[in-house]
């Protein structure tokens, strides 16, 4: 399955506020592979480069359900780094180019995985704020915490929302705000 069909109606917009929090060893429990290695552990910001391997990662779900990027090896996976307080993740979910988007996606064999990589505290994170969104929004596909920012900065995410997109291959294919 080839990623073009993705690219053509990604939205380029998001929330100026800052989405990746600094990186700690305690923080949660996202790991992140850096691009071309099989070896778990914390990477460092900016690894993300289109056309190179994606970084892998570990990510919890809001039902505390550990999601692997590897597990989607051969499919194609778009990565949103979504925040359900910010008004332009609202607005293109709620009426806008995203809404519905990510279930026209899927029901085409992709995959779409929204990752919050804000820190407890912050607009939008925390389990229930996402759950609330989603439900609000019509939001049926997984939400990954990220509450380190390690798996933000290793894609380099810096506001919402950021669009990801990786072939069957695991290669980064697009990247956009």
């Amino acid at each position: 399955m080839k990623a073009h069909w993705l690219l053509i109606s990604l939205p380029l917009f998001g929330c100026a506020e800052k989405t990746t929090q600094p990186a700690t060893a305690s923080s949660d429990s996202a790991q992140v592979a850096p691009a071309g290695t099989a070896e778990q552990g914390k990477a460092e910001a900016g690894k993300a480069e289109v056309g190179k391997p994606a970084p892998g990662f570990k990510l919890k779900d809001l039902d505390g359900k550990e999601v692997e990027l590897q597990s989607f090896k051969g499919k194609t996976v778009v990565l949103e780094w979504w925040n359900p307080g910010c008004p332009y993740v609202k607005k293109s979910h709620g009426k806008g180019s995203l809404k519905g988007y990510a279930k026209t996606v899927t029901d085409k064999g992709a995959v779409w995985l929204s990752i919050n990589s804000g820190a407890p505290g912050k607009q939008g994170a925390g389990v229930e704020a996402n759950r609330e969104g989603a439900k609000e929004l019509g939001v049926e596909n997984p939400i990954l915490l990220d509450e380190s920012g390690a798996v933000g900065k290793a894609y380099g995410a810096t506001n919402t929302p950021h669009m990801y997109v990786i072939d069957p291959a695991g290669t980064l294919v697009y990247a956009g705000a």
